[in-house]
């Protein structure tokens, strides 16, 4: 009944997404905003979407992807992208990719950086049992540390230009913690607790701070999650899967595979509100982007931990482990 009414839902969501976006009067980038966004490799992922967007309104972007051969490909066929490759976890690429974006700046008076959308993103679903606590560390240093650390180094510019805009692309596994990505899930809830210090902060001196807050959405990071997760279970040590079982396993992760399918939403509707949180001259301190994060999962974290305990496992989990039956 529940993804009934989702998928019943889901076109009248992104309607009402679609008549909202045009009732604020939209900036255009005039040819001198800057805007910088991380995580654009995938061609139909939340960057390189946007990218593409604020191309279309003006807007001069800088934009990162961890390929270099795909950067090298966007510099080639992108009229006013300025792409670099590489990857951010890493220092010294970090300090060149702040390198490019000063450098950038400088070229002309007239520019000036008008926004940052922190989008680059991993996810390593598995369970908490099995999850190496690596896998934490590898989570963190791309969804929450190369976020940080750009904003620190680009703040003092960003602040500089009264109405500017910080925009993190965070998850509705930041309002509720789900099972199955405990990393991940760990993450988004830094990335906000981060975001409203630094929205607070940066209020006095009119720099506007989104987060932007997906529910399960059609893309790679979305529709890969049982299939990873399957993965880390079938690679896990065998002592910490014993009490569990391949059937249990495999359970999970086609009726996962089934449920994930049901209530995916179009990725648009996230990328139209990211495009909004830039554009906006009122943008919104979160969005919320599609039915479910707007109407399931925000009351979800309202109720009771052991109401939502009960819920979140009889919905995740559709199998009893081998040990308990």
């Amino acid at each position: 009944m529940l993804t009934t009414l989702i998928n019943a839902m889901k076109g009248v969501g992104g309607t009402i997404a679609d008549w909202a976006g045009v009732c604020p009067a939209p900036l255009s980038g005039e040819g001198y905003r800057v805007v910088v966004v991380t995580g654009c490799d995938n061609e139909c992922g939340f960057g390189r979407k946007l990218s593409l967007r604020l191309l279309e309104r003006g807007y001069i972007v800088i934009c990162s992807c961890f390929s270099r051969k795909t950067a090298q490909l966007y510099n080639e066929k992108d009229d006013g992208m300025i792409a670099f490759g590489g990857d951010l976890t890493d220092r010294a690429t970090m300090d060149k990719f702040v390198e490019l974006i000063q450098t950038t700046l400088h070229r002309n008076d007239e520019y000036v950086l008008w926004g940052l959308v922190n989008n680059a993103g991993v996810a390593i679903p598995s369970n908490i049992e099995w999850a190496h606590p690596d896998t934490y560390l590898q989570t963190m240093a791309v969804n929450f540390h190369v976020h940080i650390t750009l904003t620190y180094h680009l703040l003092p510019i960003v602040k500089r230009n009264k109405g500017s805009r910080i925009v993190n692309v965070s998850s509705v596994c930041g309002l509720v913690p789900l099972p199955m990505c405990p990393s991940y899930t760990a993450s988004k809830h830094a990335l906000e607790a981060y975001s409203d210090v630094l929205r607070c902060e940066m209020s006095i001196w009119g720099v506007h701070v989104s987060l932007i807050e997906p529910g399960t959405m059609a893309t790679q990071l979305g529709t890969s999650h049982f299939d990873d997760w399957l993965k880390s279970y079938n690679n896990a040590p065998e002592i910490r899967k014993r009490d569990y079982g391949q059937e249990w396993a495999d359970n999970v992760h086609a009726t996962g595979i089934e449920g994930a399918k049901s209530i995916a939403c179009n990725p648009d509707i996230a990328v139209h509100d990211m495009l909004l949180a830039v554009t906006s001259k009122r943008p919104k301190t979160r969005y919320r982007s599609g039915f479910l994060a707007k109407y399931f999962f925000r009351p979800l974290a309202w109720v009771p931990d052991r109401w939502r305990d009960w819920f979140l496992f009889k919905m995740m989990y559709k199998a009893t482990p081998g040990t308990l039956q």
